[in-house]
C-alpha cells in the first residue's frame, strides 16, 4: 500500500498501524527512494538531518512521551532550509551498517 502524500503517518511495531508501547522515545525519520521490485535504495533525501537518535534527542520535538490513552495528533516540523545536512550517517543513526 503506498504511503499517504500528506506527511501524515503510523506509529508501528509488528505489523502496520499497530501502535507502539507506551514510553519515552526519540522520533526518527528518513526519506529512502524505493527500488523496483520493493525495498530501498539509496542515500537519505533528507540528507541525514532527521535519522539520527543523538541529533534529534537536543530537539524537543522529537522527544516523544507515550502515555495512556495515546495521542493522534503528533506534529514534527521537518525543517530542511536553514538545517545543515550531514555529510554521512551518525554513529547510531538508523542507517548504521549493523555488524554482527
Amino acid at each position: 500500500m503506498p504511503e499517504p502524500n500528506d506527511g501524515s503517518f503510523e506509529f508501528s511495531t509488528y505489523n502496520r498501524g499497530d501502535g507502539i508501547p507506551p514510553g519515552s522515545y526519540i522520533a526518527l525519520f528518513l526519506d529512502m527512494p524505493t527500488s523496483w521490485g520493493g525495498g530501498y535504495k539509496g542515500d537519505d533525501l533528507f540528507k541525514n538531518r532527521f535519522n539520527d537518535p543523538d541529533r534529534n534527542e537536543r530537539d524537543p520535538q522529537f522527544k516523544v512521551e507515550l502515555t495512556e490513552p495515546g495521542r493522534t495528533d503528533w506534529h514534527f516540523n521537518l525543517v530542511t532550509q536553514d538545517n545543515a545536512p550531514s555529510p554521512s550517517p551518525g554513529p547510531n543513526s538508523i542507517l548504521k551498517p549493523v555488524n554482527k
